[in-house]
Parts: structure tokens; sequence; C-alpha cells
């Protein structure tokens, strides 16, 4: 099977004017890597319409909505060319405020490892807090992960993750520092700079 792709505006230098041009790409026996089994499973809690209620001290309450989550191979070009060199599956889950106009950003990503290589690329992206998850470790029995008991209930194989402190806490108190999750039910603290942790309800 072949595909094509559109290639960018080409300008004709004869004519010295713009058109589309096409490049066909041959996408068969092209190298594939796909997301581990057992780390594609950390997307499930990441549903698409799926609401995570927090809780602080001071009895706030913030909600989440999970707005989408991709999940596929995604082609990936080389430099002298546009057609696709590789695919590698990625997880792509993008979430937002569910009870405000908050536009701070929120995600969480995976691309699998690509060839003999065994880093995964996976993060959380949480209002100005980025989380490097080491879930290959954690999968593969080199992290061994806690029971905690969090907002009245108790969750097992906990994942706690530390990220940096903000560049200007002055400007960015609440900047997310530390988060929790499982793989069974994603996100379920975080703490922020200034000390105000969020719990699931």
């Amino acid at each position: 099977m072949r595909l094509r792709s559109l290639a960018p505006l080409c300008l004709l230098a004869t004519a010295l004017v713009a058109s589309s041009c096409d490049e066909a790409c041959d996408t068969d026996n092209l190298p594939q890597y796909p997301l581990p089994d057992a780390v594609r499973g950390w997307a499930d809690p990441f549903a698409p319409g799926t609401e995570w209620r927090f809780r602080n001290a001071a009895g706030r309450v913030r909600t989440y909505r999970v707005d989408k989550r991709d999940v596929g191979m995604v082609g990936h070009n080389s430099k002298s060319s546009l057609c696709p060199a590789y695919y590698r599956e990625a997880a792509d889950v993008r979430i937002s405020r569910a009870d405000s106009a908050d536009r701070a950003f929120y995600s969480f990503i995976m691309q699998a490892p690509l060839g003999s290589s065994n880093y995964l690329d996976a993060s959380i992206g949480w209002d100005g807090g980025y989380f490097a998850l080491p879930l290959i470790e954690v999968e593969t029995g080199n992290a061994t992960l806690p029971t905690r008991t969090i907002g009245g209930r108790t969750y097992q194989q906990v994942l706690e993750v530390q990220g940096p402190a903000p560049t200007n806490p002055a400007v960015q108190p609440r900047k997310p520092v530390r988060i929790f999750l499982t793989k069974a039910d994603g996100i379920i603290r975080f703490e922020e700079y200034n000390g105000s942790v969020w719990e699931r309800q």
C-alpha cells in the first residue's frame, strides 16, 4: 500500500509562483515502535470526559476534566524527507479545569522507546509543573511503590514524583512541585510550592 502526503507549498523557480506539491510516501515496511503493553495501561484512567475533584485543607475544590486522549502510531520524518522514516506509538492526553476559565496547561504524554533503547519519554504537565515519570522502572520492578491513604481512600502502588521548584517563587507560589498517581486511578494528589495540598475526592 502506498500513501501520499501533501508537502508544503513549493516555489516554482521557473514561474516564480507558489503551487502545492505532492511527495509520494511509501509507508510499507517502515520501523514501528509500540508502547510496551504494561506501560500503555497508564493512559487508561485518562478516558475522555472523566472528571476529578480535588480538595485542599481549606475546603476549596478544583475540578478537572479529561478533554481528549489520543493513542496511536505517529509518523516521524527524517531530516532529508517529508515522508515518515518510522512510526512511534504515543499517548497524548489533554486536561482542563472544568470549574473555571483557567487557561493553564495540563497534559499526560508517553512516547515509545526507539529501537533497543529502554528509554520511555513519559511526563505530566500540570499548571506550570513538569514531572518526568519513571514508568519503565516501575513496570520492570526497579521501583517499589507504596500504599497511601489520600482523601480518605487507600490507594495501592502509588507513584510519587518530585518536580522542579519555581525559578521565581514570588511569581509562581502555586506551581505544583510534587504529584502522586496510580496506574488504576490516574492523578490522586498534587502539592504546590506554597504548601497547599490537593487530594482526590
